[in-house]
């Protein structure tokens, strides 16, 4: 266990009050009537932790408390100017903050899309189109904590916007974009076997009214979302109207989420994929 530093408590503290975690209190310690949640921080030995309790109808309850020394010797190391490493350990706290709220709940709609989903991979291709179609799918439970676990996710690591200058590749990044690159062509392939047939049913159903292509896409990212679990935006790009390869989707993922255009990141794929052939020629060598 990290011991706190005089710098570091000093700089955890100024978080946690920019965080509105008090000690704790008549107030914070239990969640009451109304409040489903409540945090507070007391000292621990030398070290400093969080007390999270939480109370959902239908989850049950949760109390956890995490010492935060690691992470503060952590955001020092890293940060050497006091003001960057309170504003990491306010979205350090954010991001525990966030996480723990949705642990039960997420839990809870987990045991529910496991039942749902073993039972609908049973289910014939005609028979889940026609679930989607009619959308008779059961809605899963409601919460906001997938977007507010993403979004803590996405501030905590300063994740740059998708597009523009500021998304570029590191160096380790670029070593092994072709493993990236066949990641998500592996993970395409089957997704895009599914989409040919499904476009193709689709079609056949819908010949008579006609179809918006902009229909067929809404239609598409629902049936594969419950098919594959996939995210909108990725599965978004099997329903482009030049109908792109698995090869072709795995290339336009990564210029989405590098902001380099598709003949440079082919490029930087290729160029990856002849710098590791050399680098496991020269291990080979020098064995």
């Amino acid at each position: 266990m990290s011991k706190l530093t005089e710098r570091g408590e000093r700089l955890l503290l100024q978080a946690l009050k920019q965080s509105d975690i008090d000690e704790p209190n008549e107030t914070n310690q239990f969640p009451g009537l109304f409040a489903k949640e409540s945090i507070y921080w007391h000292r621990v030995d030398d070290d400093i932790e969080i007390v999270f309790n939480s109370a959902h109808w239908f989850t049950g309850r949760l109390k956890c408390s995490i010492t935060l020394g690691s992470f503060v010797e952590s955001a020092l190391r890293h940060f050497p100017e006091d003001a960057d490493a309170v504003l990491t350990l306010v979205e350090v706290l954010a991001y525990l903050q966030g996480n723990l709220s949705a642990l039960t709940l997420e839990t809870s709609r987990g045991i529910f899309l496991r039942s749902h989903n073993l039972v609908y991979k049973k289910l014939s291709p005609k028979q889940k189109l026609v679930i989607a179609q009619a959308e008779l799918i059961v809605a899963t439970l409601a919460t906001e904590a997938p977007d507010r676990f993403a979004e803590t996710s996405k501030r905590l690591r300063a994740d740059p916007g998708r597009g523009g200058s500021s998304a570029r590749l590191e160096h380790r990044q670029r070593q092994s974009l072709h493993e990236d690159y066949d990641e998500v062509q592996r993970i395409a392939k089957p997704v895009r076997k599914s989409y040919l047939t499904t476009f193709k049913t689709f079609e056949t159903t819908h010949s008579r009214s006609g179809y918006k292509w902009e229909e067929w896409q809404q239609f598409w990212v629902k049936y594969a979302a419950e098919l594959f679990g996939h995210e909108t935006d990725f599965l978004l790009l099997f329903a482009e109207r030049d109908s792109p390869s698995a090869s072709e989707v795995a290339y336009r993922w990564l210029v989405a989420h590098t902001g380099h255009t598709r003949s440079y990141v082919e490029s930087l794929v290729i160029k990856s994929r002849k710098d590791a052939g050399k680098s496991k020629r020269r291990k080979t060598d020098n064995q």
